[in-house]
């Protein structure tokens, strides 16, 4: 603008659409259809699920069963450094544009129509890795609700113990988000996968650790709701005199230990 000059305005218009992504989880198992679905594919959809749904409601969303079962059918679970290397934000095409862009607009596009996803060379594992991992961030509230992050001193708990009673304490739907993610994660560190995707407990844990708890994002001066976890109570380190960023540097190894724990013990979930 010019200074003293004269004002131009310019009108904006657009039209937005439906999009998955944004959705909290219940939002995604309430929502049947795909989010952009027109009502002539809606009917055709509800003659397919006709008593396969209870309550009007999926257990489990329907757009990360697709993403991941693309990684099962395209061979992810074998393909080196996945997550690890989909985040490589530092790798830019000669456009200067992110990594796989185009690929993950392809797949959220398909994600919110419903179309089935290009099999690889057009979207490929690590394009839809990193979009599993965008998908899980862009709910509202974490996977793990802030009320049920570890405030415990691992040192001093019985880890077996502590995470059946971490289980149990979820509501059932961030329960079942969690439980499906992790039994991936676990696949994917499988004596006979690891030959192949050369990953790393502390790797996964690392990614997953701050996708699934947001540890940036834990509010620092309040009280859990729930403290029945047992352990030592973490209030007080809450409100202690640590800084800001040094609790924010503990809270993401309480979740980095816990996710840890989750994809390399024997026997969790039985």
């Amino acid at each position: 603008r010019v200074e003293r000059g004269t004002d131009y305005y310019i009108p904006v218009s657009a039209t937005l659409l439906p999009t998955c992504f944004g959705a909290s989880l219940t939002e995604l198992c309430r929502h049947l259809y795909p989010f952009r679905a027109t009502d002539s594919e809606k009917e055709v959809l509800a003659v397919k699920l006709e008593g396969q749904i209870k309550q009007n409601q999926l257990a489990y969303p329907k757009e990360l069963w697709h993403l991941f079962n693309f990684l099962w059918l395209y061979g992810g679970i074998h393909e080196r450094g996945l997550f690890h290397h989909s985040i490589d934000k530092t790798r830019r095409d000669f456009s200067g544009s992110e990594p796989f862009e185009k690929e993950r607009i392809t797949i959220r596009t398909c994600l919110d129509t419903g179309y089935e996803i290009p099999p690889p060379p057009t979207c490929s594992v690590h394009a839809v890795a990193t979009t599993i991992l965008e998908l899980l961030q862009s709910t509202p509230g974490p996977v793990i609700p802030f009320d049920f992050f570890p405030r415990v001193d691992f040192d001093n708990v019985d880890m077996s113990s502590y995470c059946r009673k971490f289980l149990e304490q979820l509501p059932s739907l961030h329960q079942n988000v969690f439980i499906h993610t992790i039994s991936f994660l676990r696949e994917l560190l499988a004596s006979e996968n690891i030959v192949y995707n050369r990953l790393t407990p502390g790797i996964l844990a690392k990614i997953f650790g701050d996708c699934l708890f947001r540890p940036d994002e834990v509010p620092l001066n309040n009280r859990p709701q729930n403290s029945s976890s047992g352990g030592f109570d973490f209030s007080q380190w809450l409100t202690g005199g640590e800084s800001s960023a040094q609790k924010r540097k503990s809270c993401k190894s309480q979740a980095e230990h816990l996710v840890y724990y989750f994809i390399s013990a024997e026997g969790i979930f039985t």
